[in-house]
């Protein structure tokens, strides 16, 4: 989870920050899982391959359109935050995003995060 992103800043794009360590990008394509489009690429590096999905969420919905994120978030929604898994197997993959999507990320809670540490980056 990439800190939130305001309609005029950069995105945190994952094409471009996983480009730049090294990795090339495969079969980028959309899919439908439930209610939610996501984006999802295999990523490629020397003879490694890891399997990505990405989409954009600020508590009240998941969307992949960047026009749309910025103009929401220009009219006053909540910012968005990029969601970016990778995994080793496209099975592991389809376990975490499904996880990710049913949840709300960014619930407000008394005193306490609602965002697992583990999945909190700062880059």
């Amino acid at each position: 989870i990439k800190p939130s992103c305001h309609f005029f800043g950069p995105d945190h794009n994952p094409t471009i920050c996983w480009k730049g360590s090294g990795y090339e990008f495969i079969n980028i394509k959309t899919e439908k899982i439930g209610a939610f489009e996501i984006y999802k690429a295999e990523l490629k590096k020397d003879n490694e391959i890891l399997q990505t999905a990405w989409w954009f969420d600020n508590g009240q919905e998941k969307i992949i359109s960047q026009l749309e994120w910025r103009w929401k978030t220009a009219l006053g929604n909540e910012p968005y935050r990029l969601i970016n898994v990778t995994a080793i197997s496209q099975k592991n993959l389809n376990l975490q995003i499904n996880e990710l999507l049913m949840q709300n990320l960014f619930q407000k809670k008394k005193n306490t995060s609602s965002i697992p540490p583990s999945f909190i980056s700062t880059n």
